[in-house]
């Protein structure tokens, strides 16, 4: 894959949609020059003005354009083929306004032509609110797909969450603690036979809110019943069937979306077995491995994180395209029905954004379930406080291409300032979270807060660390990540004369790198005895803002004043790792808050044993070696040579 940026470091180019030469999958984005002007012009703010892409399988140029009101949120998308014989056909435009609060007032949206040239207006809604909370969608164009409309009330709880959706047949939904959904009931008409199908879907949370599993179970008009259990265990993903077969014509098999499959076996394996469980897949770097394929999926996506071209080799060897998905702004896949070009379907339901579509037709994004097909959230957001400015149900600032919303919690600014993923933001808070005890949240401006609940665990010289440079404004800690360069922090500041409030002063800005595949490579090759949170994103991020936050090297000051370096020493730590890092970890062994140690890095500097790297964290493992080491009772981490 080739990756193209701007003099500000904003994705330009994956591929070349134009001219493929070969690849799968090309996508084009535009800011201030786009082919198009005519139906949106430049864009010097950030906003997306334009994106082309082109899939390999269907090898059709497809491009948006996108026109925003004055508040910067998405007025409409309009969606052209350049090089066909009716270039601005409009098949899936999307038009939306907006109330004074933010929330969506009318969405149009439109699909390929029954007949003729005509795009087909597959929804016309009008939406209605009692402030905030959407009361009611009113469907004009009476078509089935897209929306289902039904005019129905929308009721909630006090909590503001949805307790039900009557056009989508959801008769209940009940919530946990957290307001996290855990009980749906749905009943629908079968298309063909008029009949209702029921449907119950049922989740399970750790009392942290992570999902553990997600009981789907089905009773068809005519046939047996079937339940389907997935269990979600640290990416590794179960499955368990039992029952009759699959229900063709009941929507929920298809998450309300038809147009996301098209391939029964591919999204239905294994039918008929006998029931048991099975490891499905676990996801890797650059797509996931199937279990039940027994093979490699790889994965282009695009600059929000959409899965956009799922590929593998198949038993000959020969590359093949498993899934490919074209998605309108709002995230709903374009509706071309089940036996469109575009869509083979798959086991792996990670689609948009990432996340995983649910038989609801929602996206879950860990704190909340997203509606594509609205364009919002059906539960208030968990930190409203931090976005007061837009309404609390409101999905990305309704400017779904320039920003997306890594956990249904807070949005993120995907073109400006850090270049770092949203993937990598959360696992450096997720990590840091654990070994600090904090309770941390990225704010609209990118800021690092926190909240210290009277109760946290972790290590008091980590927590320490991580509020006080929080705290101390005058020193800023830009984290971005390129694999081009390893995890470091810049040796001097760039330092700019600015006001903070009503003080006038200088302030140090560090820029702070994070090396994903440095971090990855640590976390795979760290011995089963031993914590991979030990230099993970968390223990990486501390280690760099150390450097500065305390002033200490990776190394020594000899008694001559003169640095020593332990970079090629090995047995070194140096006094960063020594005097703070490797005090961290005593203090969270000493926690007791954790399943595995996190032991004590012995050198800096790793040994080279004949194309891996070591490094020891116990003193048994550094009088052993590489070669004579447990990994089930040793600790240690072994890394490939680069």
């Amino acid at each position: 894959m080739d990756y193209k940026y701007n003099i500000r470091g904003w994705m330009t180019k994956i591929n070349d949609p134009s001219n493929l030469n070969g690849r799968l999958f090309g996508y084009e984005i535009k800011y201030h020059n786009p082919v198009s002007s005519a139906k949106s012009p430049g864009k010097f703010n950030g906003n997306i003005a334009e994106i082309g892409w082109k899939n390999s399988s269907e090898d059709i140029l497809k491009r948006y354009n996108y026109e925003y009101d004055p508040l910067n949120r998405l007025k409409n998308g309009f969606y052209s083929e350049p090089n066909a014989t009716n270039p601005a056909n409009g098949n899936f435009d999307e038009y939306l306004t907006y109330d004074l609060n933010g929330n969506i007032s009318t969405l149009q949206r439109k699909a390929t032509p029954v007949s003729g040239q005509t795009p087909a207006l597959v929804d016309n809604l009008e939406y209605k609110y009692t402030g905030n909370r959407l009361n009611q969608v009113i469907e004009s164009a009476m078509n089935d797909t897209g929306y289902e409309g039904g005019n129905n009330i929308i009721d909630y709880d006090v909590n503001g969450n949805i307790i039900n959706m009557k056009d989508k047949g959801m008769n209940t939904i009940g919530y946990n603690h957290l307001n996290l959904p855990n009980a749906f009931t749905i009943s629908n008409a079968n298309p063909i036979i008029g009949q209702p199908f029921n449907a119950n879907l049922m989740y399970l949370y750790r009392a942290d809110g992570t999902k553990l599993r997600k009981t789907y179970s089905t009773r068809p008009p005519r046939g047996s019943a079937r339940t389907s259990m997935t269990d979600y265990l640290d990416g590794f993903q179960y499955s368990y069937r039992e029952g009759g077969g699959i229900c063709l014509t009941c929507r929920t098999e298809s998450a309300f979306e038809e147009q996301a499959y098209g391939n029964l076996g591919k999204t239905f394996p294994n039918i008929g077995d006998p029931p048991a469980w099975k490891l499905d897949f676990v996801p890797t770097s650059e797509g996931f491995y199937s279990f039940t394929e027994n093979r490699y999926i790889y994965q282009y996506k695009d600059h929000l994180g959409n899965t956009r071209v799922s590929f593998a080799k198949d038993s000959a060897g020969v590359l093949e395209i498993t899934d490919t998905n074209n998605y309108y702004p709002f995230g709903l896949n374009h509706i071309s029905g089940m036996f469109g070009t575009s869509n083979f379907g798959g086991l792996y339901s990670y689609k948009y954004n990432g996340k995983e579509l649910q038989e609801t037709g929602m996206y879950d994004y860990g704190a909340r379930m997203y509606m594509p097909d609205l364009g919002r959230w059906g539960v208030v957001d968990p930190l409203a406080e931090t976005s007061r400015r837009w309404s609390p149900y409101a999905y990305a600032y309704n400017n779904p291409m320039r920003f997306i919303d890594p956990d249904g919690m807070q949005n993120k600014d995907i073109t400006f300032g850090k270049n770092i993923s949203a993937e990598t933001q959360n696992k450096i808070v997720s990590d840091l979270e654990q070994e600090t005890g904090l309770k941390l949240s990225i704010g609209d401006n990118g800021k690092l807060s926190y909240t210290e609940p009277s109760d946290a665990g972790g290590s008091k010289t980590a927590r320490d660390m991580i509020k006080g440079a929080i705290d101390n404004h005058r020193t800023v800690y830009s984290i971005d990540s390129d694999n081009s360069r390893g995890s470091s922090i810049s040796s001097e500041p760039t330092v700019k004369a600015e006001w903070i409030g009503n003080e006038y002063g200088f302030t140090s800005y560090f820029d702070l790198n994070i090396n994903t595949n440095q971090i990855d490579a640590f976390i795979s090759g760290t011995s089963e005895a031993l914590n991979p949170l030990t230099m993970g994103y968390g223990m990486t991020t501390l280690h760099e803002v150390s450097h500065k936050y305390n002033n200490l090297i990776d190394g020594i000051i000899g008694d001559d004043g003169r640095e020593l370096s332990a970079t090629s020493i090995y047995g070194m730590q140096g006094d960063n790792e020594k005097k703070v890092i490797n005090v961290i970890r005593t203090e969270l062994d000493n926690s007791k808050g954790f399943k595995l140690p996190f032991g004590q890095r012995k050198s800096y500097s790793p040994m080279d044993s004949g194309g891996f790297n070591f490094s020891a964290f116990s003193s048994e493992a550094y009088s052993k070696g590489p070669l004579k080491v447990d990994p089930k009772k040793d600790l240690y981490i072994k890394t490939p040579q680069r």
